[in-house]
């Protein structure tokens, strides 16, 4: 049975589960060795891109920290309920 391919964005995530903000290069490097979904030259590359775009997104899974060149995990927010309304 083949192994599942972990992504770029899997691979970050596992990097960061810890909740602990990491400097770029240290996240790329730790998630180049678990991601095996990356094809091509460069990994380090697409990684740090990946990181880099996906903190610019309103929802994406990490978000930069007040220090230069860290980032973190972007914090889940609670699914809000719908209640049916009062009688």
């Amino acid at each position: 049975m083949p192994a599942t391919k972990i992504s770029g964005r899997q691979a970050i995530q596992q990097v960061l589960a810890d909740g602990k903000p990491r400097k770029a290069k240290a996240i790329v490097t730790a998630a180049a060795e678990i991601a095996t979904g990356l094809k091509g030259k460069t990994p380090e590359a697409t990684l740090s891109a990946m990181l880099y775009v996906e903190a610019k997104k309103p929802v994406g899974i990490v978000v930069r920290t007040q220090n230069k060149g860290e980032f973190k995990l972007r914090p889940q927010r609670q699914a809000r309920v719908k209640r049916p309304p009062a009688a």
